[in-house]
């Protein structure tokens, strides 16, 4: 039995320390209680919201010195406690005693960080309307008489409430509320693509303890997405799927299932449902065939399944749910308040959008489709549960009260996909939905690196059908030479190849896909908040043709592909080169040694290499760039984005994908730079682009991407990406080439 490991630091010890002591004399919070002259300051601007505006109440020992009289230092101590209690901890905060500080939201909730990351929040409720700015008491009386009537409520509860386990009921009620009110909303199937027929698959039958095979519409499911982990894992095989199959099989089988699966079967059972779907038990793991099948319709799995159950601050499958096997943590209880003459104070479920640190789910790449294409959603925390529909989000906490409903924000992190996101079916393709999509994927974490297309084969699959194309290793046709200038947020590492086995042929990676590298990844034109229906993004490369196997697809991305005048038009002589995923194109290329790696001036600001990294931290200081010596590109990991110079004029920038390049003197030998496309500006020049002399002026129509190749056994392989202006490429003298880019 896995048992949550005790979180020992001396912030968490002063916590149970004190709540002993308040347990001890059954302190009841009462209205004589006054805020300590930290808090205080904070309290004059209730009156006067002011949305951003920090209040620093000092480290977390200077804090705990004022909890014995202040009720907001006792639930801000509360909350960074519970924070501390979380098993990322330890490795968010490797040192102890950070400042904590209360920021004002939009939505009037004071936010508590600690250090620089949000670990709560806190509800602000009135004793009078008069508490209130009294341009908002016309419009908003009604929201204060609730408001009001919470004062009244919470200010005479105990500070802390008895731990005494999790209130579940919760949990029924929000599930009935969205069934009877939210009619059809909630009830599309997100996962699930027009005409695609229901697929047949296996449920576990909490009922009977056993497995049984039925189809995604035959019977009302849960689902559960979660992290394997590195525990011992009971699995469905060949070998054992008939016995599985028999009523009481898992009674039997009870002590070697993972805390997780038990606790999702007994969740099941108390919501008052028959079936649920996890991947371990479910999928036969060692059949191949059946296991691609089932990965191919994880859209239809999550998107058909009437709820999921989401485990996000399991690490592994060894820890369970809030409310059955698992406890809160650190024997702390899940919420506090307190209150003066004026205002209760109380603690609220965190913003799932602000904790993600504290979330092992979120780091994990197969779990991204999975919460993404279900409907309905019940998230389980270390500390509280949500539940999450396409209405909204909800919670609640342990004095019995429901806490507000967190209405979705378009792009807010958390949100569902719902199909009113995809525009017109058959319509413009969703360029900036892919991007973000995609962005919030490399992110993530994958235990097999092979698995960078599975597990991302849902949302690929309903791109495909929404909009009647094709998604070649994870670029959509139709705005192919867009997704094909991608560039990394950080060094980037070459994904391995896996050629050994013919039932997996998706596990080709080529270089000039970012499936073929691992880490985060972003898009050039994004970066400059390019539209590819807009005409500024122009193609410099007429035509792709991709080698599949033995034979030739030539890939159709004509609607978007807005043709630069001097686009290279000469027909492909295309030849099998025998590689799997290899792209056949014409384009312009010049020698890699007509430019050299440069050193910026002391002080001088590079206007396009800030708009071409993701942000300030991962671009290369001046001084940095004087200390290196460019002898070898791989000797420092600071050398993966770097300037370029001809004739001692910069001219653009490169970034280097593979640090094993070698240069001599700042220049790159046995490689060459390919034309793809380039941005028309047509806004006002930036001051910088004139403030030295030795840049080129940079005319409407002035940067291009190009990727920078080298040759390894006959065919090219992308190495980086780079950023030139029109006149230096067009004086190193480009020639067509044809290019088989593996």
């Amino acid at each position: 039995m896995h048992q949550r490991r005790r979180n020992d630091n001396p912030e968490l010890q002063s916590f149970r320390s004190w709540l002993g002591d308040i347990r001890s004399k059954k302190r009841v919070t009462i209205a004589n209680d006054v805020l300590c002259s930290v808090c205080a300051n904070f309290s004059i601007y209730l009156n006067f919201i002011w949305p951003g505006k920090e209040f620093h109440l000092g480290t977390m020992t200077e804090a705990r010195t004022g909890t014995d009289r202040c009720p907001l230092c006792r639930v801000v101590f509360h909350i960074v406690s519970q924070a501390m209690a979380s098993s990322q901890a330890k490795t968010i905060w490797p040192r102890t005693d950070h400042r904590i500080t209360l920021r004002w939201s939009f939505d009037e909730t004071p936010d508590v960080f600690y250090s620089d990351k949000q670990v709560g929040r806190i509800a602000l409720y009135p004793r009078t309307l008069s508490s209130r700015p009294k341009r908002l008491l016309a419009v908003l009386s009604h929201l204060f008489e609730i408001k009001t009537s919470e004062y009244h409520y919470y200010s005479t509860l105990p500070n802390v409430p008895p731990s005494q386990g999790i209130d579940l009921s919760f949990l029924r009620g929000a599930l009935r509320e969205c069934e009877e009110e939210h009619g059809t909303l909630c009830d599309t199937n997100i996962g699930l693509p027009d005409g695609q027929l229901p697929t047949d698959i296996l449920l576990i039958d909490v009922a009977e303890n056993c497995l049984v095979k039925t189809s995604t519409s035959c019977q009302k499911y849960l689902a559960l997405s979660y992290v394997w982990g590195s525990v011992p894992m009971f699995k469905t095989t060949q070998e054992n799927l008939a016995s599985l199959q028999e009523p009481g099989a898992f009674l039997h089988l009870h002590s070697q299932l993972p805390r997780i699966l038990r606790d999702a079967m007994e969740l099941t059972r108390y919501l008052g449902y028959r079936y649920l779907w996890c991947d371990a038990l479910c999928i036969v793991q060692n059949d191949i065939q059946f296991k691609h099948s089932q990965i191919a319709k994880m859209s239809l799995i999550y998107g058909q399944a009437f709820l999921t159950i989401c485990a996000l601050s399991s690490s592994d499958a060894g820890v369970g749910l809030l409310g059955f096997s698992e406890t809160l943590p650190g024997d702390l209880p899940q919420d506090s308040s307190g209150s003066t003459k004026t205002y209760a104070y109380v603690s609220m479920p965190p913003s799932l959008g602000a904790i993600t640190h504290l979330l092992p789910y979120e780091q994990r790449a197969w779990t991204f489709q999975e919460r993404l294409l279900s409907k309905r959603r019940l998230l389980f925390t270390a500390t509280h549960i949500y539940f999450q529909c396409q209405d909204g989000m909800s919670s609640n906490n342990a004095f019995g009260r429901r806490v507000p409903k967190m209405k979705l924000v378009g792009d807010d992190h958390w949100d569902p996909l719902p199909k009113f996101w995809w525009g017109n079916k058959g319509g413009v393709f969703r360029v900036d939905l892919y991007v973000a999509l995609v962005a919030r994927y490399t992110l993530r974490n994958l235990s097999y690196s092979e698995d960078v297309i599975d597990a991302f084969s849902a949302i690929s699959l309903i791109f495909e059908s929404y909009y009647s194309t094709s998604i070649r290793k994870g670029i959509p046709e139709p705005v192919f030479i867009y997704f094909i200038c991608w560039l990394g947020i950080k060094t980037l590492k070459r994904r391995k190849q896996v050629l050994d086995q013919p039932l997996h042929p998706s596990r080709v990676f080529p270089s000039w896909s970012w499936v073929g590298w691992e880490g985060p990844i972003s898009f050039v034109a994004d970066r400059y908040s390019y539209d590819p229906s807009d005409g500024k993004f122009r193609s410099y490369v007429s035509e792709f043709v991709l080698e599949d196997g033995e034979k030739l697809v030539k890939l159709n991305h004509g609607h978007y592909n807005q043709q630069h005048p001097d686009c290279c038009q000469t027909d492909i002589p295309v030849s099998l080169t025998g590689h799997p995923s290899v792209l056949h194109f014409m384009a312009y290329s010049v020698d890699s040694s007509l430019f050299r790696l440069g050193i910026a001036k002391e002080g001088f600001q590079d206007a396009i290499l800030h708009q071409f990294a993701e942000n300030e931290a991962h671009i290369i200081s001046p001084k940095q760039l004087q200390r290196e010596v460019p002898e070898a590109v791989s000797q420092s990991s600071l050398m993966w984005q770097r300037r370029l110079l001809q004739e001692e004029s910069r001219c653009g920038c490169l970034q280097l994908n593979d640090l094993n390049l070698r240069s001599e003197k700042g220049v790159i030998n046995d490689c060459i730079y390919v034309l793809l496309s380039t941005m028309l500006r047509t806004k006002e020049r930036r001051q910088i682009w004139s403030c030295d002399p030795q840049w080129y002026r940079i005319s409407s129509d002035d940067l291009l991407n190009a990727i920078l190749l080298t040759k390894k056994n006959s065919v090219w392989v992308r190495v980086g990406i780079a950023i030139f202006t029109q006149e230096a490429w067009n004086n190193a003298g480009p020639q067509e080439r044809y290019i088989q880019l593996a």
